[in-house]
């Protein structure tokens, strides 16, 4: 075995032209120990280490420097979708109190003051029981007073009456009788004529006394207020010691049914396919999630508009079976209008943006994007479904691209015409 700076003579093993193994000679080479051998690879190591790094440090400086040479290319300043064509189911939705399907009004029967009230919204009443009644003792008064005028008047009536005969009689004493014209009179004549005279008035005055009697005898039994149908109080528009007039509405009473109505306000595009008959939903806040069916019940020839609320008023019928829902909840009605189909789409959010340069013009319309400056184009509006509603313009197609909103800058701006699809 060798040992440290020892030489030993290396030989080559090779193959001889023949093929046959050969052992070559070589110069005499010195050993070195294994330890120092691993001293001397970690030298070499390092430096290939060294080199590797900085060649990555002058690729990533190449890099670099490439990018900086190149032209930034800004981010898109608005969010484009296409037009597209296809079909919609135009769905009409508004709030609405929900009313008792059938209703009637109690009003009082004559002027009064109200002595008691028997009755509160919400109770269950039978036709004819009193729901309040007014003070007594003035309607019965105007009975008894009625009541001697007539008498008054009657004892008048007798006296023109006896009048009357003696008259008469004292003309047949004479051997007269009354004339057919009334021409050239004696005194007896002229005194029976006044005497017949007398007692026609008497005799209407009468009439006109039973007729007074009659009337304050009716105000009497009037003092009691009556339901004129069996149903439910829904309103109480009267309370103890109010005075009221005759034909004054004091009661509102519900039919017995279930029934209820909504009245869902429905704008000018979807007015002209809404028909009686179609089918409706209504949904409240108290049952989260509960579809009620409804059904349109009624559509006006014409819009009413108010400073609340503009547009057609279509009538729901709400069957309410289950009982759940009452009079005076705030409803969302759900009407779905005959759909439309094959025509041109765009995303709500279209018809609302606006650049903030754009002209104060209210009209609805759309933008597109023309060498990276946004164009307006005038639509015309239709049905709406969900978030897709149609439009009608001469420069729109098929794929046609739309701004729906901006990425920031000066071009973030809204129009105020989102809403106004309908």
């Amino acid at each position: 075995m060798a040992t440290a700076g020892s030489h030993h003579t290396a030989h080559h093993v090779g193959r001889s032209s023949r093929g046959h193994l050969t052992v070559v000679p070589h110069a005499h080479v010195a050993l070195v120990p294994p330890a120092v051998a691993r001293r001397r690879r970690w030298p070499q190591i390092g430096r290939v280490t060294l080199i590797l790094a900085a060649l990555g440090i002058i690729g990533v400086g190449i890099v670099g420097a490439e990018l900086l040479r190149r032209p930034v290319v800004p981010a898109a300043r608005f969010v484009i979708a296409p037009v597209t064509r296809g079909d919609l189911q135009p769905m009409v939705r508004g709030q609405a109190r929900l009313a008792p399907w059938r209703t009637s009004r109690v009003r009082a029967g004559t002027d009064g003051w109200v002595r008691e009230v028997r009755v509160r919204e919400g109770d269950r009443v039978r036709a004819g029981a009193v729901l309040a009644s007014l003070q007594r003792r003035p309607l019965a008064l105007a009975v008894r007073r009625a009541d001697a005028q007539l008498a008054v008047a009657e004892a008048a009536a007798v006296e023109s009456e006896v009048r009357t005969s003696r008259a008469l009689e004292e003309l047949d004493d004479r051997g007269q009788s009354l004339p057919a014209e009334t021409e050239n009179l004696s005194d007896s004549e002229i005194h029976v004529a006044v005497a017949y005279a007398r007692k026609a008035g008497a005799d209407a005055e009468v009439a006109a006394r039973q007729v007074t009697l009659a009337l304050a005898r009716s105000q009497l039994r009037s003092a009691n207020i009556k339901a004129t149908a069996t149903g439910i109080v829904w309103q109480v528009a009267v309370e103890e010691g109010s005075a009221v007039t005759g034909g004054q509405a004091l009661f509102t009473l519900a039919g017995e049914d279930a029934a209820l109505r909504a009245v869902v306000r429905v704008g000018d595009a979807e007015i002209g396919r809404v028909r009686i008959g179609q089918s409706a939903s209504v949904t409240v806040a108290g049952f989260p999630g509960r579809v009620f069916p409804a059904q349109v019940a009624a559509v006006p020839l014409a819009s009413r508009m108010d400073a609340r609320a503009a547009g057609f008023p279509v009538t729901l019928i709400i069957v309410n079976k289950s009982g759940q829902l009452r009079a005076g909840m705030l409803a969302t009605g759900t009407i779905a209008v005959a759909p439309v189909t094959h025509v041109l789409r765009v995303p709500v959010a279209a018809l609302a943006f606006r650049p903030a340069a754009a002209s104060s013009d209210d009209r609805p319309a759309v933008w597109s994007v023309r060498g990276g400056e946004p164009v307006r184009i005038p639509v015309t509006v239709g049905a709406r479904d969900g978030d897709l509603v149609q439009v009608d313009a001469a420069a729109l197609f098929e794929g046609a691209p739309v701004v729906v909103a901006a990425r920031g800058g000066p071009d973030a701006a809204g129009g105020p015409s989102a809403g106004r699809q309908r």
